[in-house]
């Protein structure tokens, strides 16, 4: 309710406020809800605007709010939206006195559930609904605790079994224990998991995204195909450093492009690449032959290494 004294409008504070022992900033709040009581309910004050109302931070009108409301002056009833939160409507307890008309008011305020006025239809008198008593609010309220309380709480839902909307693939399983068991092979008989056990499921998760979800990079957007994943799992073990590397489903996932890279270059450089993680036989020729031009050229050094030194030793002074 707003009142003009000799010009000026101000929000009225009942007298057990203002000389109680609450802070200045609630005093200073509760008149600023008073004055702003003629506001619809679409317009009501939102906790920031009272801030900048009051000059401060949210944070002390919260505080100053809670404060309000644990001292009685003030009843805080939230409202929504299509479930998100908006302005609060405010009950705001002013106490019995005599307005300048001199008619006797009482400045509590409320909504009905349904946002009309829960007063007697009367002229707006505070924050949120129509004009009406201190003590009719008060009863309003605690008929409403009431039914809360005797209203049982519905049962909660029993939780739904959780089920996976996207499938694994029917050859994720067999792709997975190859690549554990060539792991294992390689480690000496340390097996990624148990064998005959399901694999990790974001093994089997891996191997479903390479083959729907992952492109190739030679493919027309294409995906990889069962016999490319399984030989850049041969591939990735029967190489010497990408078997250190790679010691699990998804390690290969990230680096599938990088194998694919090397395989082409071992290939271009030698003529031909590996087969399923092994050499051709004209690879495996080829360094046969690498090892022993290097063996004849490091015993050529050798010999000439003891030439030398039996020539110095009889050629010594």
């Amino acid at each position: 309710m707003v009142v003009s004294v000799f010009g000026y409008k101000y929000g009225r504070v009942p007298e057990e406020l203002l000389y109680s022992s609450a802070s200045d900033r609630a005093c200073r709040l509760h008149a600023v809800l008073t004055r702003r009581s003629d506001t619809k309910p679409d317009e009501h004050p939102t906790r920031r605007e009272l801030a900048a109302l009051l000059h401060c931070s949210v944070d002390s009108v919260d505080r100053a709010l809670k404060e309000l409301e644990a001292t009685g002056y003030l009843k805080i009833i939230p409202r929504y939206a299509e479930g998100v939160r908006i302005a609060s409507d405010y009950v705001v307890d002013g106490g019995s006195r005599t307005d300048a008309g001199g008619s006797r008011t009482d400045a509590a305020t409320i909504t009905s559930a349904n946002g009309e006025p829960a007063g007697d239809g009367g002229r707006t008198g505070a924050v949120g609904g129509g004009r009406t008593g201190a003590a009719v609010i008060r009863k309003e309220i605690e008929v409403r605790e009431e039914q809360k309380k005797k209203t049982p709480a519905a049962p909660s839902a029993p939780e739904a079994k959780k089920t996976r909307k996207v499938q694994d693939h029917p050859e994720a399983q067999r792709l997975c224990d190859l690549l554990a068991d060539l792991i294992a092979e390689n480690s000496g008989g340390d097996r990624p998991y148990p064998r005959g056990k399901p694999a990790p499921q974001k093994w089997r998760d891996d191997v479903r995204l390479m083959l729907t979800a992952d492109q190739y990079d030679k493919g027309p957007g294409g995906h990889y195909s069962l016999e490319q994943v399984e030989w850049m799992i041969r591939w990735s073990q029967g190489d010497s450093f990408e078997a250190k590397v790679v010691q699990s489903m998804p390690k290969l996932r990230t680096r599938r492009r990088v194998l694919t890279q090397k395989a082409a270059e071992i290939k271009a450089a030698n003529g031909n690449g590996h087969r399923n993680g092994h050499h051709t036989e004209a690879v495996k020729a080829a360094e046969r032959a690498e090892r022993d031009r290097q063996l004849a050229v490091t015993q050529a050094r050798m010999a000439r290494s003891r030439t030398a030194l039996e020539y110095d030793r009889r050629h010594a002074p």
